[in-house]
């Protein structure tokens, strides 16, 4: 099976690229960029002001059905933060056919798109807590979903990068070691 990684706002990072050589010991798959000119970013407020400036979600979403819509082999799609919430749209009808899993890292965003009713298997892996809505009442309604596993990690929206403020060893290291199960099925 094939993976597509959805980057977070601080794009494709040496960090990122770095991780994922030792996630993927075959062959790195194809990385999006959460920045249509590929730029990277080490500030976490000029990552997002370039994010929405340059479409944000809506277009993130665009770019990557597009991304997708000439693959042939089953992809199973690897967001974090945006780039969750671009590979959360990809779970409905209407998705490119070549998608039959999704797993998502802390995609707030998606509170946005509740209407979405995933058709492949999903895996939404929530930060500890969010500051800028009710998480519960987005978990509670996920949870309806047969196609979805959701569940909440103990650390910080950002866990998984080394460059964003909310950054946790310990939970990413976890994450790491059930990611890499998942690529070896």
């Amino acid at each position: 099976m094939k993976w597509v990684i959805c980057s977070d706002i601080f794009g494709v990072t040496t960090r990122l690229t770095q991780w994922l050589s030792g996630l993927f010991e075959q062959q790195l798959p194809l990385v999006m960029s959460a920045h249509p000119d590929n730029a990277t970013f080490c500030d976490e407020t000029l990552a997002y002001q370039a994010f929405v400036q340059q479409g944000g979600v809506e277009r993130y979403v665009a770019r990557l059905r597009d991304a997708l819509v000439a693959c042939k082999e089953p992809v199973t799609l690897l967001g974090f933060s945006a780039g969750g919430a671009a590979a959360w749209h990809m779970t409905t009808h209407g998705r490119p056919a070549c998608v039959e899993r999704v797993i998502t890292y802390y995609p707030g965003q998606i509170r946005h798109a509740l209407d979405i009713c995933p058709q492949v298997p999903c895996d939404v892996v929530f930060a500890h807590r969010e500051r800028h809505f009710d998480q519960q009442a987005v978990i509670g309604h996920l949870a309806r979903y047969p196609q979805v596993n959701v569940r909440s990690q103990t650390a910080p929206h950002g866990f998984m990068n080394p460059l964003s403020g909310g950054y946790d060893a310990v939970a990413a290291q976890q994450e790491s070691e059930w990611l890499v199960e998942m690529i070896q099925r």
